[in-house]
Parts: structure tokens; sequence; C-alpha cells
């Protein structure tokens, strides 16, 4: 819960004050949770080979502490929120709050205070309003290369296709696969990735409220972890850490939209040439 103040000017703020030793503990918690594991042997059983398996640990623990200092480096978080107004201008349906500077540091962030309410309250509220609703977290954040948002965007725009071909392509680029894996390996991760990329496979509007898509993930997740050569992608864990949250909330506000146009719509503008 953020501190509230008033400026000298009048102006109502939120201040978010950082809980002393919070970022300097995160490495260290980390490093000793990997070696507990190795310890253990709390991993996936069946998964080949071993090395695969190490490595999407290592990758999963290095990418979580990351983001974590990134999540504590509240400069970093005043910087993404004021390029996210900027980006976000001219989208009347996003309010994103003004960053206080000379307020502000690595642990503490001063923004003006906005009205809002919790979204169990949201939930509520008719279905335009639940439709519409999109939330931000500014501290997590984060850039990526163009090429792998092309390559990422094929694969979506794949599964758009209900295209099994171009999604195993577009897969191999992006290093999801390594092109040796075993016809269950390939035919595991096309069903997964059309099931994810069902809200981008009809025109009309999706039920995010009636979808059952954690329980389809999850009967396919033994054979991935099996057959997979290869860690994913770096880049995936954040991204898909974020979709999975924005999933959540439209299934949590039963929200139905079509999400087709609007990916067909973003491909044409911003994918691959």
């Amino acid at each position: 819960m953020p501190l509230l103040g008033v400026l000298a000017d009048g102006r109502e703020v939120a201040i978010k004050v950082q809980y002393p030793g919070v970022a300097d503990s995160i490495s260290s918690d980390l490093n000793n949770l990997g070696s507990l594991l190795k310890m253990l042997g709390i991993l996936p059983k069946g998964m080949r080979p071993a090395g695969v398996l190490r490595g999407f640990q290592e990758n999963t623990l290095r990418v979580a502490q990351d983001e974590l200092l990134w999540e504590t480096d509240y400069h970093r978080e005043a910087e993404a929120t004021m390029k996210m107004k900027e980006l976000l201008s001219d989208e009347e349906i996003f309010v994103v709050p003004t960053v206080i500077p000379e307020m502000s540091s690595k642990k503490v962030l001063t923004t003006e205070l906005l009205d809002g309410q919790p979204i169990e309250h949201v939930v509520k509220d008719d279905q335009k309003t639940r439709d519409m609703i999109g939330l931000l977290d500014f501290g997590a954040c984060r850039d990526f290369n163009k090429s792998f948002t092309d390559e990422y965007m094929r694969v979506i725009y794949f599964a758009a296709k209900q295209d099994r071909e171009g999604i195993i392509d577009a897969s191999r680029k992006l290093k999801f696969l390594t092109g040796e894996e075993p016809p269950i390996m390939n035919e595991a991760h096309c069903s997964a990735v059309m099931i994810l990329g069902e809200p981008f496979a009809k025109p009309g509007p999706f039920n995010f409220g009636a979808q059952n898509v954690t329980q389809r993930i999850h009967e396919l997740i033994p054979t991935m972890l099996k057959y997979r050569l290869t860690p994913p992608p770096t880049e995936t864990y954040s991204l898909h850490r974020k979709l999975s949250g924005a999933f959540l909330l439209c299934a949590k506000l039963q929200a139905q939209f079509a999400c087709q146009p609007m990916f067909m719509d973003l491909y044409r503008k911003c994918g691959p040439q």
C-alpha cells in the first residue's frame, strides 16, 4: 500500500517506498534456492537430456532474478512509466499516472494519485466495462529486439491460421525447437501453441470466461518436458508471464472481445516485413 501525500502546489501523490534490504536479498535467496533444488533433485521426471533440464532450471532462476531486480529498481519503473505515458497518450481508455522525478529515486517512486477500484469490484460491472479494462505493471516493462518479436508474431500468426507446419517452422526459427525433436514433441508443441492461439483464431468475440486452456495445456506438459531438446528462448519467460497474467485477468473479468482483428491489424503494421 503506497503512502499518500500532497505537494506544495496541491497535487495529491502516491509514494511507493521500498522496504530496506529487499533488493539486496534477491540474488542470495535465489542462489540458495537453486542450490537446494539441485541438492534435493526436485526436478520434473523423465525429461531428456539432463543438460536441457539443467539449462531450463538455470534460465528460469536467472530470469526470475533479473526481473525481481528490475521490479525493485524504481528509477527504471519511473522511466518505463514515463515512456508508456508517452506511447499511450493518444489512447483514450488508458490513464497513466504522471511521475514526479524530483521526488523519486531507485528506492522511492512518487506519482500523481489516481482514483481506482479493486479488480474484485470490477467483476460485478457490466460486460462492456469488463471488456475494455487493461492493467499494466510498469515495473515489469521491458524491451524486446524486433528480430525476436517478428518471429514470435509469426508463431501467433500461424496459430491463428491453424497452420501446424507454419508453427513448427516459426518455432524453429525462434529457437523453441531444434528441428531434431521426435514427432510426438512436435505434435504436443503445436497443440499447445494452437490452444494458446485460440483467441486469435476466430474473427468474432472470444469468451475468456468459458475457456479451459489451463487444463488442456497441463495435459501436454509431461510430453513436452520429456521430449524437449532445448530450453525456451530467454525472452519468452518474461513475455509469457505477462501474457498469462493478461489471460487470467480476462478470464477473471469474463471478458468477451474479438482478438483476431486486433492482432491482424498489429501484424500488418508491426510484424515481419
